[in-house]
Order: structure tokens, then C-alpha cells, then sequence
């Protein structure tokens, strides 16, 4: 038998006082049952007033989404809620206690029980309801308490089931005609009534809910029971080899109400039992939520709409799984052994971590969803399993396991331990280290940097160096450094190498440096400026930021980076603030004069007014110390106020006429395209734009009227907008088609005029430099 064999069978072994049912009977009274629109209800139930209750209440659904669906092949009952009868004899609320009371001690349930009315169900002959889960419809609510009423009748056995074992339930028996009957089971059990004979089945139904309470008291035995797991939990430690194993318990659960108060039967006792010795085997523990998905083909559904629809687990859903095209099982919502919270994150799990002798995943699903047809894409059906699980590791495994399953979190667990150093780092730290750096360089590809670049505090290369170096932990680094691709330090800003560069001075980076530029310049200029705006404060870093400079002044300033929501008016800057910011610092070091003209080569290659309104008169307004006499940021500040001065002593004159800018035409390929004729004909929006231009260019044309269809009318109110042209324009909805009423303003003026004013500030402020 193999280690996980011996396991299971060993917990087999463990139970707890509790069972998935409970049933009962104690001798009648009158409950004093009252039923709006009927009176006071008599028992046995006569056949006549329970005809009286099926007319005042309605036939029973079950639910399908946000629908109410009736289909007497799956459900065939009436129903009152709870708000339409109520029950006044005293002596019902001790019963009930009473009744809860033996309910929870049989279900193994160690706390505060509370059972809440539901519905008043009536099964006349014929009357059914198939195999279905109830849904948990309150807040820790755990199961369901049904009370028969005496009354006469045949057939109609309520079966439950459970990880294999069924019961049947017989309220029809006369030896208990004139008892209370109950049934009570976990909201995870399956149930169905059988069809009834003959006669009318009469039942309360109670919601099960648990207020407080704590379970430690569920298994008098843990301490024996725990002890004889201690053989194959120690044989299974050494076969996880940093590796993880799930322990499935019997029950599901939903998220809501998952902690280890709440499990059910005897997933109490042996959750506690694995928790003990586990402890004691030398193996990390946690409570956890085991979720299976799968997403396959829908089959047999009777798909009648397009809509999404959810199903609840009061009544089986419209369709089955087919052949299954994804499938995922995920362990979240950790608890540890006092039954607190833990942060673990989301662990994606193997098939082959599982250890369970049941394959859960075959029975009906805790939740299932259709989905229709979308696109090109068929009907699809969704099925969720959820178990609880004891999920074990090593202790010695804790950091492998971490970083495994949950990578991002290991980084910031690295940077808390690394905070928390005083005066040195703890043994944890350096195993979470070399965990994280023997996994750490396969983790960042392209996509990754690509994904995470200017998100320093996100990415987990940053999170692991910064906490290098506030542990000042150089061994880790060097190794983390030989392994680490070029690429990755696309991930590292100015702030990041300045705490590296403080931590273990520049020297220690000088091998990065020169393989980052020995690049291609434009694939390593994205790190290449963080590092030389770093070294710019690094007691070691003159000489190094020397040779990047020399390498990035070979570069050709940035080039605009244009969207497809921008105007056309709006201006295309070449060049870079950080970047000209950078290469005017660095150029204070420099007293080679090629070194020099190379910074002012890169720093004024745009020569436009927009680049010195964009980015020289910025960089130079925010830094201006870069600006003294005898510097190169001197001469790119003279040169600035130059362009600034001839721009603002340039005249601006209103239109003397009607006459307003347009853009030039594009010029018409000099081939054809896509293969088609060059006798094509032309677009249809291009005689409407034509119109336009000429209207434009007309003198005396205030205004003018286009009548074209909408789509066109779309195409010249998109161009006037696009391009800011001077033009109002409005719809006027007579005729067909509508007409564009188009009349030319000032715009373009008052845009200069508003421009200039801003120029001249600019230039002052240069001028107080």
C-alpha cells in the first residue's frame, strides 16, 4: 500500500460525533398552525383542508438564475413562505429547541445552532421533487431541518446522500400518524423526495444556521486518534520533496462560510487530528478551499436564448458537461490551526498534489453556469467543485513552496524580513533568498518586463533587490547578478539603482554596464538613462556615467509617440524631459569638448519652437541650476530665448478675409493597392471633402450647407474635429438627406493669441533664470 493509501486509511479511522443526517420523532401536540386565508389547521391533516392550503399557496419552482422555472417533471408541490402561516402554541419553541438540540449533537456541530422558518410544503398524489442540493440561504447557515406534520398518505420517501452512503426517510409510517417526524441534514447532501402515492405529505421546512460557537469538543479522542497519522505523515514528507499534498474532506463549502468552525461531521475530527500531527511530523498545515473548475461543451440543454444563464443548486440544471476543453483546481481562503485568516494568495495545483481516494469531481457540481452562443463560439457549461482541504508541506520547504505557488508574495515577504533586519537578517531570510533567486531570472521574460516596465513597486526584480540591499546582503546579489538577463533591468527606475548604488556602490554594477552598452542604443536605452541618472549621485559613478553618456549621446532624440485620439493640430515633439534633463547633468562632469558637443548635438537635434516649448524650457524652468554661464545647459538656454523672442515680436494678424487654414491633401499612392485597379472609383466622402476645401478657401463664403447621407456627414464633422478646423457646424433635419450648416469662426486666432501669452511668460521666466 502506498504512502497516500496508508494516509487515507489511517483518517478513515477518525470520526467525530456527528453524522450528514439526523432523524427523529416525539409524540404530537397541537402546534396551533395557522394558515392565512385558511384558519387554524387540524391534525392528522384532513384531506379537505389540505386541498384549502393548496389553494391559497403556489405551485413550488425551483430556481434557474434570476428565473423562477416550474416543470412538474422535476418539482411537483405547493408552497407557503414563511410570512403566510405562523404557529402560536407555546409549547412549539421548547419542541423546536429541543428538537435543534438533538440535530446539532447528532451532526457533530459544537456551538450555538438557530433554525429559522422557511416554507410550509404540501405533496399531494403524484407530488415529487428530484435530486437537488439546497442552497445555503443565510449567513453560516449549514443545513436544513424538515418537520412532518401528521397526515396521511403513501409513498413520498425523502432520500439523502452523502459520499456514497444514502438514507431514506419514511414520514408515511402510521405508527408515527400522530408524531413529529424530523429530518435534518448538511446543505451539501444531495436529496430527493419520492413520488406520493396517495394522500397529502405535509412539512415544515427550517433554515440550520450556526450563531457561535467553538468545535474544539467535536472529537474526545484527538490526541490517540492524531497519533496514529504520525507513521504515514512522516513517510509522506519525505515523498512531497518540496512539494505539496491536499488532503480532500468529505464536505463542500462555500466561500461565505469556510473556516474550520464550520466543517461538517467528521471533517472536524480529522482536520484537527492532521493539524496535531502534522505539527508533530515536521509539516506546515493549513485549512484551505479546494476549487475544481471545469469548462467544457454543453450537452443535452434545451438552449433557448442567447442569455447567460445560472443555475442553483435547488434543482438540477437545464444540460450536462461534454467533453471537457479547460479544467483548473486552485486552493484559496487558507486557515490555520486557531482557525485565523492566513494570506497566502491563490495556489494552482496539480492533479497529481491531490490526495483523496474519491473522485469528487464526477458527481454534481456544487455550481454550475451555461453559457450561448457568442460569436463563432457554441454553447459552453461551467461545473465548480468545492472541498474543504488539509494542505500539508516540509517545514524545511516553506520558502520553495512559497515561491512555487505564489511568487509575488515570496518577493514581499523578502522585503518585510528584510525591514525587520536588525542588525542582520535571520536564517528565514536567507532561505527565502536563495528560493527566490534560484527562480527568480526564469520568471522574467519579455512579456513580463514588457508587462511590468514603469511599475517599479509591482514588479517582483525591484521588490527582491531593494531588499538585498537594505539587508546589504552582496553575496545573494552577486549570484542573483550572474543569472539575471539583460532585459530584465528594463524593470529598474532611478529610485531602484540609487538604493543599490548606496547599498554597494557603483563598482559593483560595472559588468551590467558594459553589457547593456554594448546593445544595440535604442534596445538598452530604456535602462540605460535610470542607471546614468543614478550614477549622477553615487560617489563611485563618475567614470561609468561618463562612458553611458558617450553611448547614449550617439542616439537620435525620441520620437513622438502619436495616438489615434489626438488632433491632428496638436503638435509632434521630438526629444525627451528626462532624457535632455539627464544629458545636461551629466554634462558637467564632461571636459572632453567632442564629449561635449556630442550632449549639445542630442540636446538640440529638434531645433523647433514646440521643443523648446515642450521640452527645453521645462527641463531648463524645473532644473535651472543646469543653466549656469560657461555650461552646455547655458547655451541651450540663450538659444531658447532666442527662438522664444523671434516668435513673440512675430506680428499676429486677424483673417482680413474669409479664408481659413486647411490641411494639405495626402498624396495619392503612386501604386495601386490591394491589387485593384488604378480606374477604381473615388471614395465617396472624398467629393464631400473636396466641397469642403474649396469652401474653405473661399474669401467671401461665410457659411455653407453640405447635403450628403449621415455616413458622410459623419466623415466631415470627424475631419473639422480631427483637424481643429475654424468651422461651427450644426445639423439641420429638413429634407432628405439632412444638410451640415457649416460657418467659419475665429478659432485659429484665438488660439495664437492665447499661445503668444503663454510664450511670453515662458520667455520671462527664462529671462529671471
Amino acid at each position: 500500500m502506498d504512502t497516500s493509501s496508508l494516509l487515507l486509511s489511517a483518517l478513515s479511522g477518525i470520526t467525530g460525533t456527528g453524522s450528514f443526517h439526523s432523524t427523529g420523532a416525539v409524540p404530537f401536540f397541537l402546534p396551533g398552525l395557522e394558515v392565512d386565508g385558511v384558519g387554524e389547521v387540524a391534525f392528522p391533516l384532513p384531506a379537505a383542508q389540505a386541498r384549502e392550503i393548496i389553494a391559497v399557496a403556489e405551485a413550488a419552482p425551483y430556481g434557474m438564475g434570476m428565473q423562477t422555472v416550474h416543470d412538474e417533471s422535476v418539482r411537483k408541490c405547493w408552497q407557503l413562505d414563511a410570512s403566510r402561516f405562523s404557529i402560536n402554541s407555546a409549547g412549539w419553541q421548547k419542541f423546536l429547541g429541543e428538537t435543534v438540540a438533538s440535530v446539532r449533537e447528532e451532526l457533530g456541530i459544537t456551538g450555538k445552532v438557530s433554525a429559522h422558518p422557511y416554507k410550509l410544503l404540501v405533496y399531494g398524489q403524484g407530488g415529487h421533487f428530484k435530486a437537488h442540493r439546497d442552497t445555503e440561504k443565510l449567513d453560516a447557515m449549514f443545513g436544513t431541518l424538515i418537520i412532518a406534520l401528521p397526515s396521511a398518505h403513501e409513498g413520498g420517501r425523502l432520500f439523502i446522500r452523502h459520499a456514497g452512503s444514502e438514507i431514506a426517510v419514511d414520514f408515511s409510517q402510521k405508527q408515527y400518524l400522530h408524531d413529529f417526524q424530523h429530518a435534518a441534514f448538511f446543505a451539501d447532501c444531495e436529496h430527493e423526495v419520492e413520488p406520493v402515492r396517495s394522500g397529502y405529505r405535509c412539512c415544515l421546512v427550517y433554515n440550520l444556521r450556526l450563531d457561535e460557537g467553538d468545535s474544539s469538543a467535536l472529537n474526545l479522542a484527538l490526541d490517540v486518534q492524531a497519533r496514529s497519522l504520525l507513521v504515514p505523515l512522516a513517510a509522506l514528507k519525505t515523498e512531497l520533496r518540496g512539494e505539496l499534498g491536499a488532503v480532500l474532506l468529505e464536505h463542500s463549502y462555500t466561500e461565505a462560510n469556510f473556516s474550520l468552525r464550520n466543517l461538517k461531521g467528521h471533517d472536524q475530527a480529522r482536520a484537527r487530528a492532521l493539524f496535531s500531527a502534522a505539527r508533530e511530523a515536521g509539516l506546515t498545515v493549513h485549512l484551505g478551499l479546494l476549487t475544481y473548475h471545469q469548462m467544457g461543451q454543453l450537452e443535452d440543454g434545451g438552449y433557448r436564448s442567447s442569455r447567460r444563464r445560472h443555475w442553483d443548486d435547488d434543482a438540477p440544471a437545464d444540460g450536462t458537461m461534454g467533453e471537457i476543453y479547460e479544467e483548473s483546481r486552485d486552493i484559496n481562503f487558507w486557515r490555520d490551526e486557531s482557525d485565523r485568516s492566513v494570506s497566502l494568495g491563490t495556489y494552482l495545483i496539480d492533479e497529481d498534489c491531490l490526495l483523496t481516494e474519491e473522485d469528487f469531481s464526477t458527481g454534481e457540481p456544487d455550481e454550475k453556469v451555461a453559457e450561448g452562443y457568442t460569436g463563432n463560439a457554441g454553447c459552453t457549461m461551467d461545473y465548480w467543485y468545492r472541498r474543504a482541504a488539509i494542505v500539508l508541506w516540509a517545514v524545511e520547504d516553506d520558502e520553495v513552496i512559497l515561491c512555487r505557488y505564489d511568487f509575488n508574495g515570496a518577493c514581499r515577504t523578502l522585503a518585510g524580513l528584510a525591514s525587520e533586519a536588525n542588525p542582520r537578517p535571520g536564517p528565514r531570510f536567507h532561505r527565502l533568498v536563495k528560493a527566490i533567486i534560484s527562480r527568480l531570472p526564469e520568471t522574467l521574460t519579455p512579456a513580463e518586463c514588457r508587462r511590468y516596465h514603469g511599475m517599479p513597486a509591482e514588479n517582483r526584480l525591484s521588490c527582491t533587490l531593494e531588499a538585498l540591499a537594505k539587508a546589504g546582503a552582496r553575496e545573494p546579489l552577486n549570484e542573483l547578478l550572474r543569472t539575471l538577463p539583460d532585459h530584465a533591468w528594463s524593470l529598474c527606475d532611478v529610485a531602484v539603482w540609487k538604493t543599490l548604488h548606496k547599498a554597494f556602490g557603483a563598482e559593483a554594477f560595472s559588468h551590467i554596464y558594459e553589457r547593456l552598452i554594448q546593445e544595440e542604443p535604442d534596445a538598452s536605452r530604456d535602462r540605460l538613462f535610470p542607471i546614468l541618472d543614478a550614477l549622477l549621485t553615487s560617489k563611485d559613478g563618475a567614470t561609468f556615467a561618463l562612458n553611458i553618456a558617450r553611448r547614449l549621446t550617439r542616439l537620435k532624440p525620441r520620437l513622438p509617440k502619436s495616438s489615434s485620439w489626438e488632433r491632428e493640430t496638436e503638435p509632434k515633439v521630438t526629444g525627451d524631459c528626462t532624457e535632455v534633463r539627464i544629458l545636461l547633468a551629466t554634462s558637467r562632469l564632461m571636459e572632453n569638448a567632442a564629449d561635449r558637443d556630442a550632449v549639445m548635438g542630442f540636446v538640440l537635434a529638434g531645433r523647433s519652437l514646440e521643443v523648446v516649448r515642450h521640452v527645453l524650457a521645462p527641463v531648463l524652468l524645473d532644473n535651472p541650476d543646469l543653466a549656469a554661464k560657461g555650461t552646455i545647459g547655458g547655451e541651450v538656454l540663450a538659444f531658447s530665448k532666442k527662438l522664444l523672442n523671434e516668435e513673440v515680436c512675430r506680428p499676429l494678424k486677424p483673417f482680413a478675409d474669409w479664408i481659413r487654414p486647411f490641411p494639405a491633401p495626402a498624396p495619392a499612392p503612386a501604386t495601386p493597392q490591394w491589387g485593384r485597379s488604378t480606374l477604381r472609383s473615388e471614395p465617396p466622402h472624398r467629393a464631400a471633402l473636396n466641397e469642403l476645401a474649396v469652401f474653405m478657401a473661399n474669401p467671401a463664403a461665410k457659411s455653407h450647407e453640405f447635403r450628403y447621407a449621415e455616413g458622410i456627414r459623419g466623415v466631415l464633422t470627424s475631419f473639422i474635429a480631427s483637424h481643429a478646423l475654424d468651422l461651427d457646424h450644426v445639423t439641420l433635419r429638413k429634407g432628405s438627406p439632412h444638410q451640415l450648416a457649416c460657418t467659419k469662426n475665429d478659432n485659429s486666432y484665438r488660439r495664437a493669441i492665447a499661445l503668444r501669452a503663454e510664450d511670453e511668460t515662458r520667455l520671462a521666466k527664462l529671462n529671471a533664470i
